[in-house]
């Protein structure tokens, strides 16, 4: 292919001998075109293929410096090399032309066809070069910037080279305030001196160093990290400097609390408790259990829990039993066992199966009693009086498991689609809500999510939970494909449960079809989803149905709408439309919504929910919430 040359000059002679020592080039083929003016040059740039620029050094209409200046300001021209040409003895000129963008320059009086051909060839693989590096600079900056965790770098004299948009949000420390600047500029001493610390064993070892850290963040925030800091080297195998990654480890080291402190509940709990595999054998009984049976540790261990059949209950009994829980639902009842020693007693057990994230039973939990006294007519009222203290103990740990377990229902991963961006926004009145979602991303060609509210706030909503997480995710085996199928069966399975509540709910499945896309959901009582089209209009998706757990013939209904490349979908319990104000105002359901959602446009997704959970406090002034809320926003890309 022929090298495409621009040669800017008005001089002609001086233009035919350049393009004469072109043709006389036996190594490489050129297409000259000769341009006299510097404007008509930039008119030729924005529609023609050029590989170099020959520049004189001075134009009709202006210098070859202000061409360069002006050439620098041109999107998409950056990668032209320009060569120069000046007389002799103006190697200033040239030299500013080299600090304006030139790549080389040649002088006019001494040119001849090898050194242009070198200065053509050498500036168009320096720009290349430079081309290439500037794309793996970007490539690796975006890797950098996308790891979710913060990550900076220095050199070897521990000075801040940059960091990824993660520290920065982290830190709160903008990427300029930090480049530059030491750890002792921008740390508490603290956690400075461990940083340099940290450096010099890097240096000397050259291996990488990790440490655990507790800092406090600049507002105010107590968070626990661990930082991970390795050498990066150069091609002489010598440390150039050091890339650190930073785990904020805040909420496991609370998970791990939360678990250490529900162990010792069991481990110290006044009922037996005793977990088995699927097939029943037994895999852990607290120190209560060998207390009472007789049987150690070791002794249970693999065994079956039949070891304390005492023989006065009827096969039938066991029969029922094993029924239940192999079909997923608890079973309550009691045992009249044999301990080890032959001593009778008798046990109140409750024995629930544990499922994995499959819905597969994988262990069965019992947790018993010993009601042997409470048997005894004689001190019946001492036995109910020390029952009721030991439920009530129970309950406590319990809730403190329900928020453990609200909290792993609720803190899933997004699913990663290449057609959807999907973020969400969560916050409980309390503790615990009553508010839930849940993400399928195994729809063919798209996928599905839920979302629901219970009626009411707080404990007695929260608990319903588990058994809305176990319902929904059962419901979708079956009815995944319908959206009104899947609110049917969800009233159907709930409807002997919610004597006291009620559920609101939205099931959608998103697709994509080739370039088309669209949203097919039903809704059982709840607020309306909201479409932000791509040219700014706005859509309430007024999709009707009955509340959730109520009726016996709930009824439900498919609406489907197409959505296109750059539109958002928000879905969102009632917490937001029914925040009210320190007046009595409330949000609404439909032009004080409408208006919500307008005023927060923000380019950025997580920018747009942030703006509108800031928007909904902004209204709700000094008056406190009073309700949970989840918002689930959806961008189509």
């Amino acid at each position: 292919m022929d090298i495409k040359i621009l040669l800017i000059n008005d001089k002609s002679g001086e233009a035919d001998l350049l393009k004469e020592l072109l043709s006389a080039d036996p190594s490489a083929s050129y297409d000259t075109t000769c341009i006299n003016r510097g404007y008509e040059a930039f008119e030729y740039l924005e529609h023609g293929r050029v590989d170099c620029i020959l520049l004189d050094c001075r134009l009709p209409d202006m210098t070859g410096i202000e061409f360069l200046e002006r050439f620098a300001g041109m999107i998409g021209h950056h990668g032209i090399p320009v060569v120069f040409l000046t007389g002799s003895g103006a190697e200033a000129s040239a030299l500013e032309a080299m600090k304006k963008g030139a790549s080389d320059y040649i002088i006019k009086d001494l040119v001849n066809a090898s050194s242009l051909r070198r200065s053509i060839k050498y500036s168009i693989e320096k720009k290349l070069s430079e081309k290439k590096q500037r794309e793996q600079q970007e490539l690796i900056n975006t890797i950098i910037d996308n790891i979710p965790n913060p990550v900076f770098y220095k050199d070897r004299n521990r000075v801040f080279l940059g960091c990824n948009k993660s520290y920065e949000a982290f830190f709160g420390v903008p990427k300029s305030e930090l480049t530059g600047k030491t750890a002792y500029d921008v740390f508490e001493e603290e956690f400075a001196a461990m940083l340099d610390q940290m450096d010099a064993e890097i240096l000397f070892r050259k291996a990488p160093v990790s440490r655990d850290f507790k800092l406090r963040t600049p507002d105010g925030d107590e968070r626990n990290i661990i930082i991970n800091n390795a050498p990066y080297m150069n091609a002489a195998g010598e440390v150039s400097g050091v890339v650190a990654v930073i785990t904020d480890i805040t909420e496991r080291k609370k998970t791990e609390n939360e678990l250490r402190k529900l162990v010792a509940a069991v481990e110290k709990s006044p009922s037996t408790v005793v977990i088995t595999d699927s097939k029943g054998n037994i895999e852990y009984v607290n120190p209560k259990f060998t207390r009472l049976t007789g049987y150690s540790f070791e002794e249970a261990m693999g065994a079956n829990p039949r070891i304390l059949k005492s023989g006065e209950q009827p096969a039938e009994y066991y029969s029922e039993l094993w029924e239940t829980i192999s079909a997923g639902r608890d079973w309550h009842g009691e045992f009249h066992n044999k301990k080890k020693n032959g001593e009778m007693y008798w046990e109140l057990a409750s024995i629930s199966p544990i499922l994995d994230e499959e819905g597969k039973i994988v262990n069965y939990i019992a947790v018993k009693e010993d009601i042997t006294e409470r048997k005894n007519a004689e001190i019946a009222l001492k036995i109910r009086e020390e029952d009721l203290s030991r439920k009530n103990d129970i309950m406590e740990k319990d809730l403190e498991l329900a928020q453990i377990t609200q909290n792993a229902l609720l803190h899933m991963e997004i699913p990663e689609l290449d057609f959807i961006r999907i973020d969400y926004r969560y916050k409980p009145l309390g503790s615990v809500g009553g508010d839930f979602f849940n993400f399928y991303p195994y729809i063919k060609d798209g996928f599905a999510f839920f979302i629901g509210d219970v009626s009411g706030h707080g404990v007695s909503s929260a608990l319903f939970l588990s058994l809305i997480k176990s319902s929904t995710d059962r419901i979708f085996r079956k009815h995944a494909e319908s959206p009104s199928e899947y609110i049917s069966a969800l009233n159907r399975d709930l409807k002997g449960f919610m004597t006291s509540h009620f559920i609101t709910g939205i099931y959608g499945i998103m697709r994509k079809s080739g370039e088309t896309k669209s949203l097919t959901l039903a809704n059982g009582g709840h607020p309306y989803p909201v479409i932000i089209r791509s040219n700014g209009d706005i859509e309430i998706i007024k999709s009707g149905g009955t509340l959730i757990g109520i009726l016996d013939d709930g009824r439900y209904i498919d609406f489907t709408v197409e959505i296109n490349s750059g539109d958002r979908l928000f879905v969102f319990t009632d917490g937001i439309p029914e925040t009210e104000n320190d007046k009595g105002e409330m949000i609404g359901f439909e032009e004080g919504l409408a208006d919500l959602f307008k005023s927060s446009v923000k380019d950025d997704l997580s920018d747009y929910l942030d703006e509108i959970m800031r928007r909904v406090i902004e209204f709700r002034s000094t008056r406190p919430p009073g309700d949970d809320i989840i918002i689930i926003g959806f961008e189509i890309l």
